[in-house]
């Protein structure tokens, strides 16, 4: 993931840079490297007693959050802070699309719950509904359903059926909870 960040120096000029989170362990870190990227050569010389944190939010605007460089915005624009603290920036790219994808149906607040929750209610990666229909009918009745009656049924209109108790988004299905 890459953040943008944007830092105003008067008379209508800015200087924006990217950062890649996968760099750092910590928002802390992410902060003291952008206060360090954005050091000033003319600076006077007195320390600030505050952390590299509150220095950040003060003085530099997020104006992008994304997946990849030059990417859209994301969920992290409004508290930059839960990538690191709710267990996302551990996760795989898989895992990451997964939580994505729960994330962009249920909504609410991202944090290590809901990332919990959206692995626990997912189902798996199908291509499409009647593969989905298909693998819950093997699952329940614990047979290959190749054969009759199993090879008789419209699948697309079954996994249409199951749709009340389970909902999909890019190919990503979830329990509906």
């Amino acid at each position: 993931m890459y953040i943008t960040v944007k830092q105003d120096l008067g008379n209508g000029q800015s200087v924006t840079e990217e950062f890649d989170t996968d760099a750092y362990l910590d928002y802390e870190e992410f902060c003291q490297a952008v206060l360090d990227f954005f050091a000033d050569d003319d600076d006077d010389g007195a320390e600030d007693e505050r952390d590299a944190t509150a220095i950040f939010e003060e003085v530099f605007k997020i104006v992008g959050v994304h997946e990849d460089v030059g990417g859209e915005q994301n969920i992290f624009d409004e508290d930059l802070e839960s990538y690191w603290t709710s267990g996302y920036a551990e996760l795989d790219e898989d895992e990451k699309e997964v939580v994505m994808a729960y994330y962009e149906n249920v909504g609410g607040k991202f944090d290590s719950h809901m990332i919990a929750e959206a692995q626990e209610n997912y189902i798996g990666y199908f291509e499409r509904i009647e593969k989905f229909a298909r693998q819950m009918a093997e699952d329940v009745q614990g047979v290959n359903n190749a054969s009759w009656p199993f090879n008789c049924i419209d699948w697309e209109q079954a996994g249409k059926e199951l749709m009340h108790d389970y909902f999909e988004n890019d190919d990503h299905y979830f329990r509906n909870v």
